[in-house]
């Protein structure tokens, strides 16, 4: 997910359909000074959340990570690979 702040009013709706709570909202900031509502004296606040350094080739977090903690992972050959390791043990159950 990648944030628009020019169209990020702060609804929160966002924030409550997230099935993973890994949304939030913040204030928007512009040159260090925070941006103004529109109408009240309140901080403007956008919605948040992790874009995996989408311009990067490998995520800033999963770089720098000096323990490999961290990766990229292929759920589709994950699955394919555990699914496939239970057939054997399976099999290997019935010999």
């Amino acid at each position: 997910m990648i944030v628009d702040d020019s169209a990020c009013i702060g609804c929160k709706n966002c924030l409550m359909a997230c099935p993973f709570g890994a949304v939030e909202l913040l204030p928007l900031y512009s040159d260090g000074k925070p941006v103004a509502q529109i109408g009240t004296y309140e901080g403007r606040i956008t919605a948040v959340k992790c874009d995996r350094c989408y311009k990067l080739e490998i995520p800033a977090c999963v770089a720098v990570c000096p323990h490999e903690a961290l990766r990229i992972a292929d759920i589709e050959a994950e699955t394919k690979d555990k699914k496939l390791k239970a057939a054997i043990a399976l099999a290997m159950t019935r010999l």
